[in-house]
């Protein structure tokens, strides 16, 4: 059972925008948005602490992968470049 529409809590807009940042590829910003909105979803009187949570961690991993992706490519273009591939 639900409650009134009332009395449920708001939700941060934030936590919903990190976790769709982060869900489609834009993970930084992800990140970013999810961090904001979990600090302000930590009292417990706005909704959302899950989808900050959630986008967190998707816009993390996300966010290495784009490092370690192009760091990679740094590593091999360095390589072809001097010719000691």
């Amino acid at each position: 059972m639900s409650l009134p529409l009332w009395l449920q809590r708001p939700t941060v807009g934030l936590a919903v925008a990190g976790f769709v940042f982060a869900l489609i590829g834009f993970s930084p910003l992800g990140l970013f948005l999810s961090i904001a909105a979990f600090r302000k979803t930590r009292t417990g009187e706005r909704a959302g602490q899950g989808f900050a949570v959630a986008g967190a961690i998707i816009g993390g991993l996300g966010t290495l992968g784009w490092f370690v992706l192009v760091m990679t490519l740094i590593g091999v273009g360095q390589a072809v470049s001097s010719g000691s591939y």
